[in-house]
This record gives structure tokens, C-alpha cells and sequence, in this order.
């Protein structure tokens, strides 16, 4: 009630029909209620005294009192059709490569050839160029009765693949140039240089690219007056990475989808001549030689690995006799302290003044490995 009688609220009128606990629960409750309302609440003081209250809506109050959330930035790396790839360090290598291999006739004379086996490895290096590759290798006698030439340089090449309508897109060409010298077996005697250009056809399937075209030899300072011929070559190749494999290219997959793993071999090697072995220049051959060279397994899976071996005299009379070959081994653990190795190696080999024929040869070789400690055996 006001001083004058006048109510100024209903209040009184609901206290006076309570009991004192009802009072006493009611005021705790206001209590209560006007906590939680000033939680809720904003409460303005006019000039005159009195207060205006507003209820702050409970949408606005929940996004005020709301923890500050960070802004957290999701990448997914995840594509379905992506391939897993397995790097291994010794297949880092920047540059995509290939094993090529050749055979052609060369003449020697009018009445006789020379079958050549070409082996090179390839890169192509040049990120603004990349249809340009370097190989490095050499040719060598493996068919006629020159066993013993053997040649070594480089080549500069394009290699790309054909864009023709209704046609394949695995058919690629090759065109190339290759210099190096050597000789032997009075092939082409002279200076040695060779010079050799190609263009060839590629059709690639799944594992392996095979190659046919035509050839052009070069002997610009030999005494034969064979000096130049123009033939037909046959050939493959083996992409070690995107070289020609377009399935690859296309993938974008830069190194190969499988593990390889690699292991370097020396190797002292000696032969012991048989009672028909002979010289080129006649007699017998009767002394023992001797060999240096290494070989190079490239393990495929767990036991099986393909070879890469080249070898030089080193003692016997024979300087200048030199053999290199390639093939597959296996390598299967026996014991735990012991593994047992078998190879088979086909390849080319001559001079020293050893009659090696055309120059093929093939060789079996069979031993045991035993591990000594972390990447070295025996």
C-alpha cells in the first residue's frame, strides 16, 4: 500500500492468502527466480529511478555465452583411385629410364656379317624437353666370327608417343644418335669410332616394349672399306619407370609400383682353359685367366632377380678380353646362416686373342651366399 491507501501492485493481495510457508517459499523462490532472471536480464536505470527490465531471448544468450570454436582447416587425402606407391631409396631417382636392347647385322665384308647386340640404359632428364632422353651403354659381337668387338659411347634420342586417329595409343617412335668408339677381333680396324643412328617403332605391352626399324652404322676411320651400311633392327625395352609406359605416364606415377631392391657384387672369376680351347691367331690356349668385374641383382620379389654382369682380365696374357651379360637368378634361404644361389647369364664376349666365335656365350652359375652382418654376405 502507498502512503495515500493506493496499491501500486497486486502483490498483496496473493500475500495475504498465503500461509507464512508459502510466504517463506515464495520469497526464496523470487529469489531464485530473480537470480536466474539477472542471468537473463538487462536491466536499465532511467534519470527517474525506476528500472526497465527486457528478457534477452534465450537463442541470443546461448550464442554469447557459447565458447569461442577455432577454425580448423580439414584436408582428405583420400582418392579412391589412387595407386600406392612404395618408394625404395634405391629408386629415387628423379628421372624416368629403361633398359633398350637391339640386335642388326652388321658387314664386315661382302660375304660376311656381324650380329651386334646394343645394350644402353636411358633417361630423360629435361623437365621443359621431356620427350628427350641420353643413353649410355654399348654394342658388341655376339653372332659371325668377330667375338671380341665391343664398343662403348652415348645417345641423344626422342622418344614420344603417337598421336594418330583409330590408332592405338600404346605405339610410340624413336629416333636417335649414338657415338662412341672401340673395336676388336679386326673388325673395323682403325681409329674405332662408330657412329650409329636409328628410327624405330614402338608397340608397348604390359611388362616390356618392342621395337622394329631400320638402323644406320658409321665407321669413319677404319681401314674396311665397309664402312657404312643401312639395316634393319629388331629390339625391346624394359621402362624402369614412366619412360614408355604410357599407363604409367598417364597415372602420373613417377616411380615404379613395386619394391626393388638392389645389390652391387664383386667378383674374381678364373678360367681354366679345356685341351680344344684356342687363340684367334692359332695354337693352343693353355694358360689360366683370370677375371675382375662385378654384377649387379636387381631382386623382382623376395627370391627372384634379374643380373647385370660385366667382367675384364686381370691376369693370364689375355689384357683386352672382356665378356658382359644379363639374365635371372634366384636366391632361396637354406639355413638361417646360409643361402643358396643359382643364375643364368647370356651375353657376349672376346678379344685378348681368345677364338670366342661370334662372340655369344652363355654362362650357369650355381654357390652359396652366406650373410655376415646388416647389407654385406658372402
Amino acid at each position: 500500500m502507498s502512503a495515500n491507501g493506493g496499491r501500486i501492485c497486486d502483490s498483496e493481495d496473493k500475500i495475504s492468502t498465503m500461509s507464512s510457508e508459502s510466504i517463506m517459499d515464495f520469497w526464496n523462490g523470487s529469489e531464485k527466480s530473480e537470480t536466474k532472471e539477472r542471468k537473463g536480464l538487462k536491466v536499465e536505470r532511467l534519470s527517474s529511478g525506476r528500472k526497465i527490465t527486457s528478457v534477452i531471448p534465450k537463442q541470443k544468450m546461448a550464442a554469447i555465452l557459447k565458447p569461442e570454436k577455432r577454425l580448423q582447416l580439414t584436408v582428405n587425402l583420400h582418392n579412391k583411385e589412387s595407386k600406392q606407391r612404395i618408394f625404395n631409396p634405391a629408386n629415387v631417382e628423379n628421372f624416368s629410364g629403361r633398359y633398350r636392347f637391339s640386335y642388326e647385322d652388321i658387314p664386315v665384308s661382302s660375304s660376311e656379317d656381324m650380329g651386334t647386340v646394343g645394350v644402353h640404359y636411358d633417361v630423360k632428364p629435361f623437365d621443359a624437353f621431356s620427350d628427350i632422353y641420353l643413353g649410355f651403354g654399348g654394342y658388341g659381337a655376339m653372332a659371325g666370327d668377330r667375338g671380341g668387338f665391343f664398343t662403348g659411347g652415348a645417345t641423344l634420342g626422342v622418344h614420344s608417343f603417337l598421336d594418330v586417329p583409330n590408332m592405338a595409343d600404346d605405339y610410340a617412335f624413336d629416333v636417335g644418335f649414338f657415338a662412341g668408339g672401340g673395336g676388336g677381333a679386326d673388325a673395323f680396324p682403325g681409329g674405332g669410332l662408330m657412329l650409329r643412328s636409328h628410327l624405330m617403332l614402338e608397340k608397348e605391352f604390359d611388362l616390356v616394349t618392342l621395337r622394329y626399324g631400320f638402323s644406320r652404322t658409321d665407321f669413319p676411320n677404319t681401314t674396311n672399306s665397309n664402312d657404312s651400311d643401312t639395316h634393319v633392327s629388331i629390339g625391346l625395352s624394359i621402362p624402369e619407370r614412366n619412360f614408355s609406359s604410357k599407363i604409367f605416364k598417364d597415372a602420373g606415377v613417377t616411380l615404379k609400383e613395386h619394391q626393388m631392391s638392389r645389390r652391387i657384387v664383386p667378383v674374381m672369376m678364373w678360367y681354366s682353359p679345356d685341351s680344344d680351347a684356342k687363340k684367334r691367331s692359332g695354337g693352343a690356349l693353355t694358360t689360366e685367366i683370370s677375371l675382375l668385374g662385378f654384377q649387379q641383382h636387381q631382386y623382382l620379389n623376395d627370391n627372384l632377380y634379374r643380373t647385370f654382369e660385366a667382367y675384364g682380365a686381370g691376369g693370364g696374357g689375355t689384357d683386352g678380353f672382356a665378356k658382359v651379360l644379363g639374365g635371372l637368378g634366384v636366391n632361396y634361404p637354406v639355413f638361417n646362416w646360409v643361402n643358396a644361389d643359382a643364375k643364368l647369364s647370356i651375353g657376349m664376349a672376346g678379344g685378348g686373342d681368345i677364338d670366342t666365335g661370334g662372340g655369344l656365350i652363355i654362362q650357369p652359375m650355381l654357390g652359396f651366399e652366406i650373410p655376415l652382418f646388416s647389407q654385406w654376405s658372402l
